[in-house]
C-alpha cells in the first residue's frame, strides 16, 4: 500500500519493516545475507559482453560511505585496513567512467539539477540549507545500478516476460518546439529539433557553465514527461536506454521487488507469469504512490524552508528567474538552495503584458522587462506558510 520508503529531512519512512529493511535484508560487514545477483561481464571500453543472473549470498567486508570512497580515489593513498580495498576501487572508477562515456555516446541526459541539503540540529529544527554536493562515487554506484537494471530489464524483453518497466516516454513535439525557441532566445547555437535524446544532450552540453544554464536544465526537465512504471516496454527517453526497470533497490521500492520475484522465477527455471496481470495493475497504481511520496518530500521542504527564511525577511539576495506566468515571477535564490515568487499585483502600479513564447513579463509603462533565466536582486519581503511560499519584491537587474 505504500509501495515506496518516504524520506524527509533527518528521517524516513521505510517502506518494509525496520527488523527488515535495516538489518535482514540490509548488507551488514561481516553478515551473510541473501541476495540476487547481476553478473556483467565488461571490456576495458565498458562494452558489455555477457550477463548472467543467480541467487547469491553476499558477505560484506566493509561499509564505506561516499566521502570515505573519494578521499581514496583522490588521494591514491589508504590506511592499513584500507588498502585491501584500493585496487578494487580503482577498477571500480576506470569502469564507472568507461560506463558514463558510453551512456552519453547513445544520448543518456546528464541533468545538473543540485539537491537540496536541509540540516537539522538536536531539536529536528532546521539548521542549515546546503545544495547537496557529489562526487565520482557517487557515479560509481549510480553506473553499476544502471547497468544492472537495464541488463534485467534486457533479459525480460528476450524472455518475452510481462514484468514492470520503468518507461519514460518521448516528449511531445510542442513541447519540444517550445523549448528550443526558448534556446533560440538566449542565443544557444542548435541544430534543428529532431526529437531523440542526443539533441538534449547537446542542449545540456552547450548550457553547461553558463548562467542559464539552471534554468535551461529545469526547463527542458518540465518539457519532458514523467516516467512511470508500466508492462508496455516503451522504452526510457532519458537514458537513451531500449530496455529499462527499476531492480537495483527492493528494499524501498515495491516494483523492483516485483522484478525481483519475476527474475527468480526465471533464475529458477519456473514458470514466467508472461501475462502477468497483476503486474498490469500495479504499474500506474506504484506510480501514484511514488508520486505522492516525492509531494509529500517537497512540501516538507518547502515548509523548513519557509520557516528557515523568516529570519532573513527584509534582506537582499541575487535571484535567477526560473519561471514566468501571466501572474506571477518565480526565482532561484544563487546563494541558497530556495525557491520564491513575485505576485504581479507586488510588482508596482503598472500593467503587464506576458509573452509565452519568450517567458517574458513586460511593463506597459515603465517597460521593464522580466525574462527567464534573468538575474535580479530581490527582497525577502514576507513568508505565506499557509501555502509555503517565500514572497520576494525585485529591486534591479543584475547586468
Amino acid at each position: 500500500e505504500r509501495g515506496t520508503s518516504v524520506y524527509f529531512p533527518g528521517t524516513v519512512i521505510p517502506m518494509l519493516p525496520e527488523k527488515l529493511s535495516n538489518n535482514l535484508c540490509s548488507l551488514l560487514p561481516g553478515k551473510d545475507r541473501l541476495t540476487v545477483t547481476v553478473i556483467l561481464d565488461f571490456n576495458s571500453s565498458g562494452k558489455l559482453l555477457k550477463k548472467s543472473f543467480c541467487r547469491s549470498i553476499i558477505r560484506s567486508k566493509y561499509r564505506f560511505t561516499y566521502t570515505q570512497v573519494s578521499e581514496l580515489l583522490e588521494t591514491d593513498s589508504a590506511s592499513e585496513e584500507m588498502a585491501a580495498f584500493l585496487p578494487m576501487l580503482k577498477d571500480a572508477e576506470k569502469l564507472a567512467k568507461a560506463l558514463k562515456k558510453r551512456r552519453s555516446r547513445r544520448g543518456a541526459l546528464g541533468f545538473t539539477i543540485p539537491e537540496t541539503y536541509i540540516e537539522l540540529n538536536e531539536s529536528n529544527e532546521i539548521f542549515a540549507l546546503k545544495r547537496a554536493t557529489t562526487s565520482f562515487s557517487n557515479n560509481i554506484i549510480e553506473e553499476f545500478m544502471l547497468s544492472a537494471n537495464e541488463a534485467v530489464a534486457q533479459l525480460f524483453t528476450e524472455q518475452n516476460v510481462k514484468a514492470l518497466y520503468r518507461v519514460h516516454e518521448t516528449p511531445d513535439e510542442d513541447k519540444i518546439e517550445e523549448f528550443n525557441t526558448y534556446t533560440h532566445n538566449l542565443g544557444l547555437k542548435l541544430p534543428k529539433p529532431d526529437g531523440t535524446p542526443n539533441w538534449f544532450g547537446k542542449v545540456i552540453s552547450a548550457a553547461k557553465g553558463s548562467t542559464n544554464e539552471y534554468v535551461i536544465n529545469n526547463l527542458l526537465l518540465r518539457s519532458m514527461k514523467q516516467a512511470k512504471y508500466s508492462v508496455d516496454n516503451v522504452g526510457h527517453f532519458g537514458l537513451a536506454a531500449t530496455d529499462y526497470t527499476h531492480f537495483t533497490s527492493p528494499i524501498r521500492r515495491y516494483p523492483d521487488l516485483m522484478v525481483h520475484r519475476e527474475l527468480c522465477r526465471l533464475i529458477d527455471s519456473a514458470e514466467s507469469v508472461k501475462k502477468n496481470r497483476s503486474a498490469a495493475k500495479c504499474g500506474p497504481f506504484l506510480s501514484t504512490r511514488e508520486r505522492t511520496a516525492i509531494k509529500a518530500g517537497r512540501e516538507l521542504d518547502d515548509r523548513l524552508k519557509c520557516i528557515f527564511m523568516e529570519k532573513h525577511i527584509g534582506e537582499n539576495f541575487k535571484a535567477v528567474i526560473s519561471g514566468v506566468t501571466d501572474s506571477s515571477l518565480y526565482f532561484e535564490l544563487v546563494t541558497l538552495p530556495v525557491s520564491c515568487t513575485s505576485p504581479i499585483t507586488d510588482l508596482g502600479d503598472d500593467i503587464y503584458l506576458y509573452e509565452y513564447r519568450s517567458h517574458t513579463l513586460i511593463a506597459q509603462n515603465s517597460g521593464i522587462h522580466y525574462q527567464l533565466g534573468d538575474t535580479l536582486t530581490v527582497t525577502i519581503s514576507r513568508i505565506d506558510r499557509g501555502r509555503n511560499k517565500i514572497i520576494v519584491s525585485p529591486l534591479s537587474i543584475v547586468e
